[in-house]
């Protein structure tokens, strides 16, 4: 985890790469420091700023593991997202909508 923004967690993606291992697993990672922030923190931020390029299996790994642990309001509206762009960010919203669409939502 890095700073405090507004008093919640703000988690710099780029923290949480594992070289070794492929991306998804890195997506592991962060949802796992996702779901610790969530569980004592009431929201938190998380910034892809540091990120050139993300695949949707990487945002589809972050946002189901922290929904199946937090619950989909978790994703909705406790996180607050960073983008370095607009294409980064439309990937995103690909993967949220078909997140929350699996999960019956």
């Amino acid at each position: 985890m890095s700073v405090a923004i507004n008093h919640q967690p703000l988690l710099n993606a780029t923290h949480f790469i594992d070289p070794q291992q492929g991306l998804v697993d890195s997506a592991k990672l962060l949802a796992d420091a996702t779901i610790d922030a969530l569980s004592t923190n009431a929201n938190a931020t998380i910034d892809f700023t540091g990120f050139r390029s993300v695949s949707s299996s990487y945002f589809n790994m972050l946002l189901s593991r922290v929904a199946e642990t937090c619950g989909n309001d978790a994703i909705r509206s406790r996180l607050t997202f960073r983008f370095l762009s607009a294409a980064q960010e439309n990937i995103f919203k690909r993967s949220f909508d078909a997140v929350l669409k699996s999960r019956g939502d």
